[in-house]
């Protein structure tokens, strides 16, 4: 295992290589040794000590490859101005999504919004005039409505949102695999009810 972990180094340290090694393939070249001697060990000798030694290291190989994503991913943040302009499916797969519907010229429309974010924060801003139908959840993390106050949280945490308006209707299907779902109804200057 050392003289593998000796062998990157000495390949890290090399100038213009077009790899370029990180922590997280230091200990995934580690465990693949241990294991591949864990394998020949069940066979030939009695090194059950590794097994303790491989479990470390795949813990440490998670948290390594857990450090390593880009946990702002992409920041995204739509505010559109025109209905047309409305996309009627948002995605992503890590980082921040934020629809901000507070421009648009409501007077009574509706739209259909389904939003479907892996990893990251889904934030969805409406004018306090419009309302919103639909749901909201997460697989592990947190659904929270402001308008409300109810938050929700933990396992598979879901929400039905049901916030009637005036002004027009936002038929909302939210979902995130890891991460949050909020929504949020803001007052908008000119957006008053009539």
């Amino acid at each position: 295992m050392f003289l593998a972990l000796g062998a990157l180094a000495a390949y890290d340290v090399l100038p213009r290589t077009r790899f370029d090694p990180t922590m997280r393939h230091y200990v995934a070249l580690a465990a693949v040794v241990v294991g591949a001697a864990l394998l020949i060990g069940a066979i030939w000798g009695r090194a059950r000590w590794l097994i303790l030694l491989g479990a470390v290291l795949v813990v440490l190989l998670a948290l390594t490859v857990i450090s390593g994503l880009n946990w702002n991913g992409t920041r995204s943040y739509y505010l559109p101005t025109t209905f047309e302009s409305v996309s009627s499916h948002y995605d992503g797969d890590t980082g921040g999504l934020m629809i901000d519907l507070t421009e648009l010229p409501w007077d009574g429309r509706e739209i259909d919004l389904e939003v479907d974010v892996v990893l990251g924060v889904v934030r969805i801003i409406v004018p306090d005039t419009v309302g919103v139908m639909g749901s909201a959840s997460a697989d592990l993390g947190r659904v929270e409505n402001y308008s409300t106050g109810v938050f929700e949280g933990l396992i598979g945490p879901r929400m039905d949102i049901d916030l009637p308006g005036p002004g027009g209707i936002v038929r909302l299907n939210a979902h995130v695999g890891v991460g949050l779902v909020a929504v949020d109804r803001v007052h908008v200057p000119g957006q008053e009810e009539s």
